[in-house]
């Protein structure tokens, strides 16, 4: 009994690392994947994701803000701007400057809302 159980372990390991492995998601760390996995318009579980990428973003932003730590890209968004706004403005951003998707996503989106906000 136990080599049958260790042989049908054996076969789903390979099969669920088959379907992972083609199922292989954009790396959200530089803009490039961030613009592939979230620069259309897409369903809910997607939408959301890339927006809670968004929100982690802006909090550890905040983190940094409320430790007193100087950071060079300043914005001012608004109290009443949304994720979601923000998000759009993140995509848009990646969509006009192509020669910057290289770069970190959370550093473009940093740009981005000093574009969008700038602190008067």
């Amino acid at each position: 009994m136990p080599k049958i159980l260790l042989a049908v372990l054996a076969i789903l390991g390979m099969v669920c690392g088959r379907a992972s492995a083609q199922t292989a998601l954009p790396n959200l760390e530089f803009g490039n994947g961030y613009l592939e996995m979230c620069g259309a318009p897409a369903a809910e579980p997607l939408d959301t994701f890339c927006i809670y990428y968004v929100i982690g973003a802006l909090h550890y932003d905040r983190f940094l803000a409320d430790a007193k730590v100087a950071t060079p890209i300043r914005y001012c968004a608004p109290p009443n701007a949304t994720y979601r706004q923000i998000k759009d403005i993140l995509v848009a951003y990646l969509n006009r400057n192509p020669a910057e998707r290289d770069r970190h996503t959370a550093g473009l989106l940093m740009l981005a809302l000093n574009r969008a906000f700038p602190c008067r």
